[in-house]
């Protein structure tokens, strides 16, 4: 996504100070800010269907890839020591009959 912020003189001079003392640009800077910012809390459910469907199903789909790695990690251990993977097996065996 791209997007034009309007920064006050004093927070750009401060975002081009900052960034030189780490060796990147000022954009690259400022787009790691904002995402550590915005990554830090996931979005509630509420949230999530306030979003555009086309946002929402690019958050989820995301969001389903980066959990990819943990799934397929635990899918890796032994039955009896998983914790992903035995949640459907976990409702199944709550369930009321």
């Amino acid at each position: 996504m791209s997007m034009t912020i309007v920064l006050a003189p004093q927070v750009e001079a401060a975002l081009q100070v900052e960034a030189a003392r780490n060796g990147v640009a000022a954009e690259e800077l400022a787009s790691r800010v904002i995402s550590r910012e915005f990554q830090a809390r996931p979005p509630t459910a509420h949230e999530l269907m306030l979003l555009p469907s086309e946002q929402r199903a690019a958050y989820l789909e995301a969001a389903a890839e980066a959990a990819a790695p943990l799934y397929t990690a635990d899918l890796a251990k032994p039955a009896a020591e998983r914790e992903l993977a035995q949640l459907p097996q976990l409702e199944r065996s709550q369930r009321w009959c």
